[in-house]
């Protein structure tokens, strides 16, 4: 995953949308038995991309997920993006 995502910053695309897409595909290749009815994970994932310019993402299935950043502005939670609202989700 982390290859593809990589590959995805160098064509041009934000951490974020590299992220989105990577998830996207791992979902895509996740076995039936890990996905509910609707075709979402029965688990929640998440990503972190950084790169060599500072842009930065955090990305989840699943709404509701931080991740940790400090920079110049300090030390701060920040929301990842997401493929599935909160309420999507049939997992505890």
């Amino acid at each position: 995953a982390s290859f593809l995502a990589v590959e995805l910053l160098r064509q041009g695309k934000s951490p974020e949308q590299a992220l989105l897409e990577v998830m996207q595909r791992v979902v895509a290749m996740t076995e039936s038995r890990l996905l509910d009815r609707n075709g979402r994970p029965l688990f929640d994932l998440e990503f972190y991309a950084v790169t060599k310019d500072g842009r930065y993402a955090g990305a989840s299935a699943y709404e509701g997920s931080t991740f940790a950043v400090a920079d110049e502005r300090g030390a701060r939670l920040e929301p990842t993006v997401y493929l599935y609202k909160k309420s999507e989700r049939s997992f505890q």
